[in-house]
Parts: C-alpha cells; sequence; structure tokens
C-alpha cells in the first residue's frame, strides 16, 4: 500500500492584547533585620503606586523571593583569596497584567518613579488568551497539510485515502519573543524619560506542524 505523508505548516501574527509589567527589586544590607526592614518598607512603596493607579492588592503577583547571604573575596595577608561574610541581599520579583494602555502604562511608570526606589522594570506585550489562537494555529497546520496533500496527489493520478495516523508534538508550537521594553536599575531621569515613551508593541509571531500520513487510492478507486 501506498501512503503519502505531508507536514502541514502554520504562521499567525497576532496584536498583543496585554501588557504585563515586571518589576524587580534588589536589596543588600549588613544585618538580616535591617534588611528585612528594609523591604518591608520599600515594598509598601511600590505596591502602594500600584495600587494608587487601580489596582488591586490581589492582582499583583510575586513571580520570586529570595533572601541570601552574600559572600565577597578578601586576599589575606598571604596573598591568597578567601570568602568573607558581607551582608544578606533580598530579591523580589513581581508584576501585573493589564489590557494594553498607554495611559496607563504611562501613569504606572509615573507612580513607580515617584517611589525614588531603584528597580529593574521590564515591559513586555503579550496574550491574554493564548488557548484560543493555539487551536487556530492547529487548524490551519492541517488545512496546509491537507492541500498540499491533496495536490500531489492530484499530480500523481491519486486521491487521498484514508488518514494512517497523525503526528503532532506541542514542542514543535512556538511563540516568538513578544516586544519588550526593559529599564535596569531605573531611577530619576531614566524613569522620566520613559514617561514621554509611546508604546506600540510589535506582532507576536506564533508558529506550529503537524504530519498527516494518508493511503494513496487510484483512479478506479483501488489503492495504490
Amino acid at each position: 500500500m501506498e501512503t503519502l505523508t505531508v507536514k502541514g505548516e502554520a504562521l499567525l501574527k497576532v496584536r498583543p492584547d496585554t501588557t504585563r509589567f515586571r518589576i524587580s527589586m534588589e536589596l543588600k544590607e549588613k544585618d538580616y533585620a535591617a534588611l528585612m526592614k528594609k523591604a518591608d518598607r520599600e515594598l509598601k512603596k511600590i505596591t502602594g503606586a500600584i495600587t494608587d493607579c487601580g489596582f488591586k492588592d490581589d492582582d499583583i503577583k510575586t513571580e520570586n523571593v529570595n533572601v541570601s547571604p552574600v559572600y565577597e573575596s578578601v586576599r589575606d595577608e598571604k596573598g591568597e583569596y578567601r570568602q568573607v561574610f558581607s551582608g544578606y541581599s533580598y530579591m523580589q520579583r513581581m508584576y501585573v497584567s493589564f489590557d494594553l494602555d498607554n495611559v496607563l502604562l504611562s501613569r504606572l511608570v509615573s507612580e513607580i518613579y515617584s517611589t525614588d526606589t531603584l528597580l529593574d522594570i521590564d515591559i513586555s506585550f503579550t496574550l491574554k488568551d493564548t488557548r484560543k489562537w493555539e487551536d487556530e494555529l492547529i487548524k490551519k497546520a492541517v488545512e496546509d497539510a491537507t492541500r498540499k496533500a491533496e495536490v500531489i496527489a492530484g499530480s500523481t493520478g491519486s486521491v487521498l485515502g484514508g488518514i494512517g495516523y497523525i503526528r503532532y508534538n506541542m514542542a514543535d508550537s512556538s511563540f516568538a519573543d513578544m516586544g519588550r521594553v526593559t529599564f535596569s536599575r531605573a531611577k530619576n531621569s531614566v524613569m522620566e524619560e520613559a514617561l514621554d515613551l509611546a508604546y506600540s508593541p510589535t506582532d507576536i509571531e506564533l508558529r506550529d506542524n503537524i504530519e498527516i500520513c494518508w493511503d494513496l487510492i487510484g483512479k478506479k478507486g483501488n489503492i495504490v
């Protein structure tokens, strides 16, 4: 029995509909208690700035919190380096997501800027409902495979029979990097300049593929 195996491919370019505003804060202090006190003070300033923009406390999602000792290399009297305790570091990463809105984004940047806290800020643009587009990609990949198979079968004097197998792996699907704006250790004039920027994210590229195998049937209805 002759078979025909075809790979169908799909590409979609979709305009982002969601902004993700990510904040990373890192603090260092010699004393652990002083570090935690400072972290609590700075976090209250940051969360206060975010809620002042209309967000609720539950809208602020924490991705990671890490408290760890810090060591530095020091050369001793023999000229050899050794690790010496120098204090503690506190790192927390959090974010809020909202519908694409440059006015709200500018206000959020402004409020964060007003806290005068040294931060890393990452603004990315994504999709709220990825499942919708994943399903659309699969449909288009199947349509592409079927179209190719019909052209090939027709060109060889055959028609498509039943499907022998379908091979699909979600790991093969991909969402291209989303548009983003990053401010590292942003403070004062850097953040102030960000207030005047208008963000127009590029489309997100979504790709997927599927492999389908058909039986081939001759023009007289006989399996090839």
